[in-house]
């Protein structure tokens, strides 16, 4: 081959490389609210992903904070998340609750939908997101809630990239009411560590990313997914995958929404065969202890969310239907422990009593 023609072949697979991966190293969803108002953002720390959000609700969403963590290089949780509140998008309104939209365990934000309303400064007025679990493809929706008093425009939403999850909000406010809303997406660990392993050139100056890209897990069955473990193929990535491609809300769509895709995870039914909606009064332990609002020791915000939504997925639901506010007993009346097998060991404990679920 001629010296111009090995140039261009390199400068191809180049820009391929950059066509494949660079579009989910840093990216924004698509917005939902219109652009009015002055640009605002709450960003997790640098190296940190997105594993919720808290916000003040009054029927108009506030006061918008990130729930961060690391990410490990094989997709799942370093450490525990937490609530960044000086890093909130705009101060919380009057009279508010704080609603909190968090994930369970390693698993990260990574697409949205919502309402705001129809008049006036049409402020975002109810906010649904969804979970990944970058290891496992499994996801979760979580709704906020919404008042049916302000008449709204329903929202499609946007999506992070495949292979990259959320490390941040942003949009615009009119303090304190947000009137954009939207995700800042980032490549996952699993991913950009196997886009270094396709770029880099081995000993030789040789790259191989031709021969590897054909282990990007890309088919797609229904709302299942097949996925080979790069363990298979590419040293480095051992016991995790790249995510596949994930169904995307479409502009103008209302309502389209992802509330599942992804591989399931092992000892889970299969989709079809997952079980009818299901009421759990009180969610009990085989070993009779009662379910733990908080999601580890130590923890203040014990609203009982995050716990009801692992005790969803535990028993084969994609959706957490509604959870009532945890009631507090004394200790030594049961054993009270989370989903993680942490015991309470408080003088009180605050106790999940009514838990819906559905498929």
């Amino acid at each position: 081959m001629s010296r111009i023609g090995k140039t261009r072949c390199a400068w191809i697979a180049a820009f391929l490389s950059v066509v494949v991966f660079s579009h989910a190293r840093a990216a924004t969803t698509d917005m939902m609210g219109f652009e009015k108002g002055t640009a605002a953002s709450a960003m997790c720390p640098s190296g940190e992903y997105l594993a919720g959000v808290a916000f003040a609700y009054n029927n108009i969403v506030t006061g918008m904070t990130p729930y961060c963590v690391a990410m490990t290089q094989d997709g799942g949780w370093s450490g525990a998340a937490r609530v960044h509140e000086e890093l909130r998008m705009t101060k919380p309104g009057d009279d508010v609750r704080t609603i909190s939209l968090f994930c369970p365990r390693d698993n990260f934000l990574t697409s949205f939908t919502g309402w705001t309303a129809a008049y006036g400064i049409e402020p975002v007025i109810q906010l649904s997101v969804t979970c990944l679990n970058v290891k496992s493809g499994w996801q979760l929706s979580i709704d906020g809630p919404r008042t049916l008093q302000i008449e709204a425009t329903e929202w499609a939403g946007g999506a992070c990239d495949d292979n990259s999850v959320a490390t941040g909000v942003v949009g615009r406010v009119r303090a304190p009411n947000i009137v954009q809303f939207g995700f800042n997406c980032e490549l996952t660990k699993p991913a950009a560590q196997y886009a270094k392993l396709v770029d880099a050139p081995n000993a030789a100056g040789v790259n191989h990313g031709a021969a590897r890209r054909h282990t990007l897990p890309s088919a797609r069955v229904g709302m299942q997914t097949q996925a080979a473990p790069l363990a298979q193929s590419n040293a480095g990535v051992e016991g995790s995958y790249i995510a596949p491609p994930r169904v995307s809300p479409q502009a103008g769509a209302a309502g389209s929404r992802n509330t599942f895709g992804g591989a399931r995870p092992s000892g889970l039914p299969p989709i079809d065969n997952a079980p009818l909606p299901a009421h759990f009064a009180p969610p009990v332990f085989d070993d009779g202890a009662l379910l733990w609002a908080c999601h580890r020791r130590g923890n203040n915000a014990c609203d009982g969310r995050s716990q009801a939504l692992e005790w969803c997925a535990h028993h084969g639901f994609k959706r957490l239907v509604s959870v009532e506010p945890p009631t507090t007993i004394e200790r030594g009346e049961s054993i009270v422990k989370n989903m993680l097998g942490d015991v309470c060991e408080a003088s009180s404990c605050a106790v999940i009593e009514t838990i819906d679920c559905a498929k």
